[in-house]
């Protein structure tokens, strides 16, 4: 029996992502496989490899991908032929299958504990999550999806245990080009910086780490809060409630309950101040007065 770990957990997290379980007791046929992008990736497939080979004490058969005309796709295999593993596998939650008819979700042991959710997390992240940049706010943001709903209600849940706010669950449909067929992909966001740079510091995910460097390049101060964009539209309605309400921190305290996006105190004010420019502080004057 493998022994409970981080380890295995973040392993666990990116086979419910980006891997399946092939078992077959009657053809003998007991299959592990990781499918990864070896050409956008290189440096993440080798780490998966080395995670795989550190586990469970097996080098797994690399092959690439092949496109329907002969050629050589994207894609990576990393195969482990082992009956004892797969068994194992099953043993502590993972279902053989298609991971999105069975719609899986993250097995009990690893949300009994913060360190193996924080892992599995990461494993999850890493392989179904997304990292991009939106320039025109000067900001980081991120998505997970997944066709399995109870997973991405899983990541969700864990996600808001360590106090990072996400999105409601949102999803869309598409229709496959090759066999015609509909499918459904959940997908979550996380969009205030606060709660971009504590995901990404919480969980470390080797998607950051390899692409950083790139990121900041394109973003500067993605984590200031200060930068955080806000529409006309949102301002005039904090300078409605302001008026009514004759405070900042009611103001912040009335959107904390009405939306998932919730601006600090100082925010609120600085982008008033901004809107109304040399007129602030007669128009806060005038307010204070009535």
């Amino acid at each position: 029996m493998f022994e409970k770990s981080k380890s295995l957990a973040e392993m666990f997290g990116i086979i419910l992502g980006d891997g399946r379980i092939r078992w077959d007791p009657a053809g003998r046929h007991y299959q592990l496989d990781v499918i990864l992008n070896w050409v956008d990736e290189k440096d993440y497939v080798l780490y998966v490899k080395d995670l795989l080979i550190n586990i469970f004490q097996y080098h797994p058969k690399i092959s690439r991908q092949l496109n329907e005309d002969g050629s050589v796709g994207k894609g990576i295999y990393l195969t482990i032929y082992s009956k004892k593993i797969v068994q194992e596998l099953i043993s502590l939650g993972l279902i053989p299958g298609n991971k999105v008819e069975n719609q899986i979700g993250i097995p009990k042991w690893i949300r009994e504990y913060n360190i193996f959710k924080l892992a599995c997390l990461k494993g999850l992240f890493d392989t179904d999550g997304s990292i991009y940049p939106v320039l025109k706010e000067n900001a980081i943001k991120l998505n997970f999806k997944n066709g399995s709903l109870p997973l991405v209600e899983d990541f969700k849940e864990m996600t808001e245990l360590f106090e990072i706010k996400t999105s409601k669950i949102s999803s869309y449909s598409e229709i496959s080009e090759k066999t015609c067929e509909s499918s459904t992909t959940y997908i979550i966001q996380i969009q205030a910086r606060s709660q971009v740079k504590k995901f990404l510091d919480l969980i470390n995910p080797m998607k950051w780490e390899y692409r950083k460097e790139h990121l900041l390049s394109l973003i500067v101060n993605p984590f200031d809060y200060t930068m955080e964009y806000y529409s006309d539209y949102d301002i005039e309605n904090w300078i409605l409630l302001y008026e009514k309400l004759k405070s900042f921190r009611l103001v912040r305290e009335y959107l904390k309950k009405e939306q998932e996006k919730t601006p600090r105190i100082d925010t609120i004010r600085l982008r008033i101040k901004k809107y109304f420019g040399e007129k602030y502080e007669e128009w806060l004057n005038d307010i204070k007065n009535k």
